[in-house]
């Protein structure tokens, strides 16, 4: 379940690796859509994209929680933006459209960083923080002791099968093994 968390993640830094991890994914659950046996396509990848998930959860988290980057970033005047400005005057640039479209998103954002790095927004992300951390680990128990118990049942032969009663006592069904020497005991040997 956390692999579509990590297939989202891997969007917002989209490199070469990211974009691997883009084919690998659309391609498995493509052909694991069509063949339910192809499911097995999908394992290293959901593994992987459920990885990158609970990483960077967790190192945010951190992050949060140890206060890193607790303190504002002073933007750097480049040489291009200092010169731009001794020459606004002179000349004047229409802003590009591009320009228009993202200046919502930008206040939005810039407006998420300010509350953000008050002293209520630092309460809230370590309240966050916390809670997907302590989310994280009830899903791993709870992931793990279904592992056990699959594991368990899966391990079984297949000839004798374990049940249980309505009272809960676990017993053997040998009835394919008893099958079996039936045939053997009750027919020749020659008999196919």
């Amino acid at each position: 379940f956390m692999a579509p968390v990590g297939f989202f993640l891997i969007l917002f830094r989209f490199g070469d690796s990211s974009c691997f991890l883009f084919v690998y994914a659309v391609a498995a659950y493509f052909f694991s859509h069509k063949m339910v046996r192809l499911i097995l396509l999908a394992a290293p990848i959901s593994s992987s994209l459920g990885g990158i998930a609970v990483g960077r959860i967790v190192s945010w988290s951190t992050s949060v929680l140890l206060g890193e980057g607790d303190q504002p970033v002073e933007k750097k005047e480049t040489k291009s933006e200092t010169k731009s400005k001794s020459e606004g005057k002179k000349k004047k640039k229409a802003s590009s459209s591009s320009d228009e479209s993202m200046a919502g998103f930008k206040a939005i954002h810039d407006g998420f960083n300010q509350a953000s790095n008050s002293y209520e927004g630092k309460i809230v992300k370590s309240i966050a923080a916390v809670v997907m951390c302590v989310s994280l680990y009830m899903q791993a128990t709870t992931f793990s002791t279904y592992a056990w118990r699959i594991s368990a049942s899966l391990s079984n032969p297949s000839i004798i099968l374990k049940g249980q009663t309505r009272d809960g006592n676990i017993i053997k069904v040998d009835d394919y093994r008893e099958a079996y020497w039936w045939l053997r005991d009750n027919t020749p040997e020659d008999a196919r």
